[in-house]
């Protein structure tokens, strides 16, 4: 079909050509179109041949040296073919060695070039898009072990203060400070068994936030508070591991509040639209002459704008005021696998 309506194309430029320049013309437009047509079979019957030794000498960094001679003289080979095959055929009176073949032969020769960069080209788009997928595959691990690396992050600084706090309690209050070592133990035990897996239940991310905010009360701020309000259908649904204790960490570690100020941190969440909608917003008396920017606590360059862009496709955030954060998770499922509890199971849990 393309040698078809080559030979269609080369006839009409002849025939252009001559009107256009008002040049006296011996054979007629059937004459034309039949040495046209001649030559597209030619080159129909010469395109196997080219393709073969283009798929059998290919071009490459080491071998191109060695290669590129026996592809061009294989291009003149052709040429020479061709207004050979056109005198045996008796479309061409010219002899094969004659000038007036010299523009023919330059075409068959640019005719073999195209023939064998598209024969390259096509490796070329086959390398492309493997490229492409190894990169999104990169992409995709870069972002797995990013999160990955979200779901086991303890805050240093969080950690040392609380120490330093111990070392201090264990001197003037040592209930305290047994009740400040139990918690933090069972917080650094969910932090890991959370962070396992990629995704967990609502209730057990509810039950690990409960216990870093009874640390951070007993180790630095003792007048803080959570209260939750979790729809009871989403307590089986899953999220992301430690996506929301993540976004209360940056919120604790980013407030501009004094550490004996009252500061509640409230949790809510609901199905709206087969997406669970998790808010998580601060409630205290903030100081805004430090505040930076409307949502200042929202950082994109923090632990939760990281979490965001490697947890999955599926969430987008939401920031209503400067002391809120709303969550829309749309890869909602219900938990339904061996092991994963009852009813009465996740009651506790959540309560736990």
């Amino acid at each position: 079909g393309v040698w078809l309506l080559l030979s269609i194309l080369w006839t009409n430029q002849m025939v252009l050509l001559f009107n256009s320049a008002g040049l006296p013309r011996d054979d007629s437009i059937w004459s034309l179109a039949k040495l046209q047509v001649v030559t597209s079979c030619i080159w129909l019957v010469l395109s196997l041949p080219v393709l073969w030794l283009a798929r059998r000498f290919r071009l490459s960094s080491s071998q191109w040296v060695t290669r590129l001679p026996i592809h061009i003289a294989a291009a003149w080979a052709c040429g020479f073919i061709h207004v050979g095959g056109m005198r045996l055929l008796g479309v061409s009176p010219s002899p094969v060695f004659s000038s007036n073949n010299l523009n023919p032969i330059t075409g068959d020769f640019f005719i073999y070039l195209g023939l064998l960069a598209w024969s390259h080209s096509r490796d070329f788009v086959a390398w492309y898009r493997a490229k492409e997928l190894d990169a999104a595959r990169l992409t995709a691990q870069i972002a797995k072990s990013r999160f990955h690396a979200l779901r086991i992050q303890l805050r240093p600084e969080f950690l040392l203060d609380t120490l330093d706090r111990l070392v201090a309690l264990v001197r003037t209050d040592v209930p305290r400070a047994e009740t400040l070592i139990t918690r933090l133990a069972d917080t650094l035990r969910l932090t890991l068994d959370v962070g396992r897996q990629p995704e967990t239940m609502l209730a057990r991310e509810l039950s690990l936030v409960r216990s870093a905010i009874e640390t951070h009360r007993l180790a630095a701020r003792p007048a803080l508070q959570l209260h939750d309000d979790l729809s009871t259908e989403t307590l089986t649904d899953l999220i992301p591991s430690r996506l929301v204790c993540a976004l209360v960490d940056e919120l604790l570690a980013s407030l501009p509040v004094a550490a004996d100020a009252p500061l509640i941190v409230h949790i809510d969440s609901r199905r709206i639209s087969g997406a669970t909608q998790i808010a998580v917003r601060a409630d205290a008396h903030l100081d805004h002459k430090r505040l930076n920017g409307a949502h200042w606590w929202w950082k994109e360059g923090g632990v939760a704008g990281r979490a965001i862009r490697n947890a999955g496709p599926m969430i987008s955030v939401l920031t209503p005021d400067a002391n809120s954060v709303l969550l829309m998770i749309g890869r909602v499922a219900d938990v339904h696998v061996s092991g994963a509890g009852t009813e009465p199971e996740l009651a506790a849990l959540s309560a736990s």
